[in-house]
């Protein structure tokens, strides 16, 4: 790529043609000081190409901000090098698309981010709320705002806190509760509440929820839904009880993920081992949790799909293949 100096391109942009001096503005080489020079072109692309060449410093910048063209200002706070003042200065602008891109810059702070959700604009205040940088403080703002599209980002945001989400959960839009109530950091507070919920899909999300209690799975255990119910018997976090209470279900999806789930005691799998469906009870075999007791009743059950799954168990455990020859060795003494 050619190069230019300094001089060459302070002769570039006393050109009279305006292409020439676009490129002087756009050139990797461009000094500060050249960018100033540009900054005052006649030709509007110069300006331009002088507000978003990545040598613009703040002072260079805050001139663009200054510009009747929207779209050199535009460039101005989308360059990399644009600091908070840059950006806190475009949140005064009358063109919502300058507003918009200064809060999409990576550089937008927290303090940038807190005049920008307040904005009339939705679309700043959606990209406000969605900034990586936003703070709690800024999404406690947004999870409140009139627009929908708003309070989703806040919701969805990484940083959302607990507060903020205890609002999302008990917004009037089930979308933004859906997103609350698989959150994160979604609490058991939280999780309570949207287990409640008149939207399944809530349910399901708190049902599922990694963080979600026994409390909360023992609700989700008798909910309407069989969907719910079946979060419920399949979480990692459901204690026996409720597994219990999910083998006694009429739906077989949800007494399957209760035979399934690692946490079934011999209790739960022994009951599961009864289930009228051959489904349930050869889950129920191939459960690591299932004794050599177990393993060598279900090799004699009705179903062969329920032997082959006993057989599958024995094949994979030495140890239970050693205990369960034990006990026909018994039996047939």
């Amino acid at each position: 790529m050619d190069t230019k100096t300094e001089q060459e391109l302070l002769k570039a942009l006393r050109s009279t043609d305006e292409y020439v001096r676009r490129g002087a503005a756009r050139d990797p080489n461009a000094t500060p000081e050249i960018l100033l020079i540009a900054m005052k072109d006649k030709d509007n692309y110069v300006r331009l190409h002088a507000a978003g060449n990545p040598n613009a410093t703040p002072e260079v910048l805050l001139i663009a901000l200054k510009h009747e063209g929207w779209g050199v200002r535009l460039h101005a706070v989308a360059n990399p090098n644009a600091t908070p003042e840059v950006l806190l200065a475009a949140l005064k602008d009358e063109d919502w698309r300058v507003r918009l891109h200064a809060v999409a810059n990576p550089n937008a702070t927290p303090e940038v981010l807190l005049l920008a959700v307040k904005d009339k604009n939705v679309g700043v205040r959606m990209r406000a709320a969605g900034n990586p940088n936003a703070t709690p403080e800024v999404l406690l703002l947004a999870v409140k705002d009139r627009s929908k599209r708003v309070r989703m980002n806040a919701a969805t945001h990484p940083n959302a806190t607990p507060e903020v989400l205890l609002l999302a959960v008990k917004d009037e839009d089930e979308d933004v509760r859906r997103h609350a109530a698989w959150h994160p950091n979604a609490t058991p507070e939280v999780l309570l509440i949207a287990i409640k919920d008149k939207d399944e899909r809530v349910r399901c999300n708190a049902a599922r929820h990694p963080n979600a209690t026994p409390e909360v799975l023992l609700i989700a255990s008798r909910d309407r839904s069989d969907d719910v119910r079946e979060e419920a018997a399949r979480n990692p976090n459901v204690a026996p009880e409720v597994l219990l209470i999910a083998l006694g279900d009429k739906n077989e999806n949800v007494r399957w993920n209760a035979a399934q789930n690692d946490n079934a005691t011999p209790e739960v799998l022994l009951r599961a081992l009864k289930d009228k469906d051959e489904s349930v009870r050869s889950i129920a075999a191939r459960n690591d949790n299932a004794t050599p007791e177990m393993i060598f009743n279900a090799m004699r059950d009705k179903s062969e799909a329920v032997r082959m799954a006993a057989r599958e168990a024995i094949d994979k455990n030495p140890l239970l293949s050693l205990q369960v020859a034990a006990l026909q060795a018994q039996t047939t003494s």
